[in-house]
Parts: C-alpha cells; sequence; structure tokens
C-alpha cells in the first residue's frame, strides 16, 4: 500500500490526515508548470518549538524522522512533527530547496515534505500543518545512508487539509499558521531507544537482542539471538524461551469448556499460507504462532475464542484438521475456519461445526511479523 499519509506521524497519529496515496513521480503538471503554496492566510504566527528527533519509519522509496511538539497547539491534545523524504521525484536530494516551491509546494509531490498534526483531548485529529515557507539544505542525500543532516531555515507552515484520494493540499479558510524558524536535522536510521552499538542496528549479521528495541535482523534471523543464553529467542527486544507448544507436533491439549492461558512469545512462525483466506481469517499470517489440540465431535457446535488478550498483541485464531499433527504442514495449510477482526488488545472468535469426528489444531498467530503476546484461550459447546 503506497499511502503517505499512513506513517505521517507518530503511532498516535498514525492517520494524521485521513489517508490517502502518494505515488513517488510526480505529476505533469508538477513538472512542466510548477506550482507555489496558495496565499497565505492572513494570521500572526504561533512561534512552535520541535522536540527531540527519531526514525519513525524506514522503506527503500520514503524515510520518516519525527517526534513531538513541545509548544501546546491549543487543540486539548498532543502535536507531533514529521519530517518526510521520497525518493524517484528530485534527481537528488543533496542540495538546497525553497520549501515553497516546485515539487515542495505541495504534499502530493513533495520530495522533502514538513508535517505538523495536532491531536484534540480524545486523540483524534485536529489540524494539520504543511510548510509554506523556508529553505531546507541538506548536505547528503538521505537515501545514500539513511540519515537527515543538514539545516532548515526561516520554517513557517500553514493549517492544511489533504486530500484522502490524491494527498495535494488545500489551505484551510482563516486557518492557523505557525512560525519554527531553524531546524537542525541530525539523526540516523537507529531508533533513540536503542542501547547497543549504533553499528548494530539493522546491520544484517544478526539478531541482537535486549537492546531496548527490537532490532530487524531478529525478523528474518530470530536465532541465534546475540545476548541471549544458545537456545533462547529475541521476541519484542527480550531474551525468551522456546515456545514448549511452537507447532502442532507441541500442541498443548485443550479441554471444552476450560480456559487456558497462552502466549505467542518464544515462538517463531510456522503457518502462514492458507490461512489469510476469507473463510479464515482473511489476513496474511505472518506472526509467531503457537498450536493447541482439541478433540471434536462431528454433529456438534463449539465456539473457539481468544480473551484476555495483551494490549500490544493483535492476535488471530484459526482451526485446522482433523488428523495427525502433520495435517498443519500441508501448504497451503487447510482452514476450516478462524478469526481477525480485532485489533491489538482486542479477543477473537468464531464457531464451528465439524463433519467429522477426531483431533482438530488451533493455531493463535498475528499478522504482524513480530506481534506476540498473551491471551486466553477457550472451546465451548452448547
Amino acid at each position: 500500500m503506497n499511502l503517505r499519509l499512513s506513517t505521517v506521524l507518530t503511532a498516535t497519529l498514525l492517520v494524521a490526515c485521513g489517508g490517502g496515496s502518494k505515488n513517488n513521480t510526480p505529476d505533469a503538471s508538477a513538472v512542466d508548470a510548477p506550482k507555489t503554496v496558495d496565499a497565505a492566510p492572513v494570521c500572526t504566527p504561533s512561534t512552535v518549538v520541535l522536540g527531540t528527533q527519531d526514525i519513525q519509519s524506514t522503506s527503500t522509496t520514503a524515510l520518516l524522522w519525527g517526534g513531538p511538539v513541545t509548544t501546546d497547539l491549543g487543540d486539548g491534545g498532543p502535536a507531533n512533527f514529521s519530517f518526510q523524504f521520497y525518493s524517484g521525484i528530485e534527481t537528488s536530494l543533496m542540495g538546497t530547496f525553497d520549501l515553497s516551491m516546485g515539487n515542495q509546494a505541495d504534499y502530493k509531490t513533495c520530495a522533502a515534505c514538513m508535517l505538523i498534526g495536532s491531536t484534540d483531548s480524545t486523540g483524534a485529529l485536529a489540524r494539520t500543518y504543511y510548510q509554506s515557507g523556508g529553505t531546507l539544505t541538506l548536505t547528503e542525500d538521505p537515501f545514500t545512508n539513511k540519515k537527515m543532516l543538514g539545516t532548515i531555515s526561516n520554517l513557517a507552515m500553514v493549517e492544511v487539509t489533504i486530500d484522502p484520494n490524491t494527498s495535494a493540499t488545500t489551505l484551510v479558510p482563516n486557518g492557523k499558521c505557525i512560525s519554527i524558524g531553524s531546524v537542525t536535522l541530525n539523526h540516523s536510521a537507529v531508533p533513540n531507544a536503542w542501547t547497543c552499538a549504533q553499528a548494530a542496528f539493522a546491520a544484517g549479521t544478526a539478531c541482537d537482542c535486549m537492546c531496548g528495541v527490537q532490532d530487524p535482523d531478529c525478523d528474518t534471523t530470530p536465532t541465534p539471538a546475540t545476548g541471549c543464553t544458545t537456545n533462547q529467542l529475541c521476541s519484542n527486544a527480550l531474551c525468551v524461551d522456546p515456545a514448549p507448544n511452537d507447532t502442532c507436533q507441541l500442541a498443548q491439549a485443550l479441554t471444552i469448556g476450560t480456559p487456558k492461558n497462552g502466549n505467542t512469545a518464544g515462538a517463531t512462525s510456522n503457518y502462514d499460507l492458507g490461512l489469510e483466506g476469507a473463510a479464515c481469517t482473511g489476513f496474511t499470517q505472518k506472526g509467531p504462532d503457537v498450536a493447541y489440540s482439541v478433540a471434536l465431535t462431528a454433529a456438534t457446535a463449539y465456539t473457539f475464542t481468544l480473551t484476555n488478550v495483551a494490549p500490544q498483541f493483535d492476535p488471530s485464531i484459526s482451526l485446522v484438521g482433523p488428523g495427525a499433527p502433520a495435517v498443519c504442514d500441508v501448504s497451503p495449510v487447510v482452514c476450516l475456519a478462524g478469526a481477525d477482526a480485532g485489533l491489538k488488545g482486542d479477543g477473537e472468535t468464531f464457531a464451528f461445526t465439524p463433519t467429522t469426528t477426531g483431533t482438530y489444531y488451533l493455531i493463535v498467530d498475528s499478522n504482524a511479523m513480530t506481534g506476540t503476546g498473551a491471551f486466553t484461550i477457550t472451546v465451548t459447546s452448547p
């Protein structure tokens, strides 16, 4: 999904401007006739101070840094800033750019984009601000080494709306304007919370654990984990023992009507292909997964439920079988039913009536590659 606005600000402001698509190639009008920002509203700008910069998101086509706005913008909730860079628009992002001219004048086409989102007391987006003036100087292209190095002078911003389909900016009539002045840009792609050597983060050589935040290397090479014992895995930047029911061969038995506490921490991703169907979970399930076995009787209605889900965990649950544990090893696996309707911290439930008596397997998974957490699993029958 190529949505600039899906990663506009921080986790509390993920869809700051209500969604919208941005490709990395400006349209012909942006190239042939560079626009300037519409006439700024007549207002007295408020002076705003930005907090500590941190990396927010990285990809081959987009790099985002951001952080909190320390000045109260008067909307009842916190505000966040986001400095965004997109490849494939300018020949190079090393150099000096007028933030009010050409591609930079519109969020739809900008290669260097400065945004602020302010929330109300409920956490909903109240106002969006976009650059209306200022000079950006970058001493190297951010995509060369995934570093943001340079300065912004005389940064000014105005209240705008951003079209959810085109990402085009429109000034808010009688909207607010703010002045930030000079900003020093100096940050790598290593998060501030990383406590190990900077060079170890996403180095592509090993999974470094116990470093404050999860090393991206752990997503592809979970073991051996540097900082853990030989058999441990790295889960959410913590060393954990392997899950005892990581596969259907190791499935823990469930008793009808008896809840059982579980956790996917320390599990690996064994089951994915086949669980994404509409009759199952509806989403890919690339997260670490654990398995449970349960004896079901033909023509009997059952309800399968996850409750007490950890706040940071977005789980799924699916049913496979009947048969020996090897029934889970078919790729794609044949999923009979499942659920992944909730979000983080939400439970899941589905009903199923088997046509064959036998041993079935419940797989607790997540569509997030690193999503793990605790839960309670229960199978009931009227």
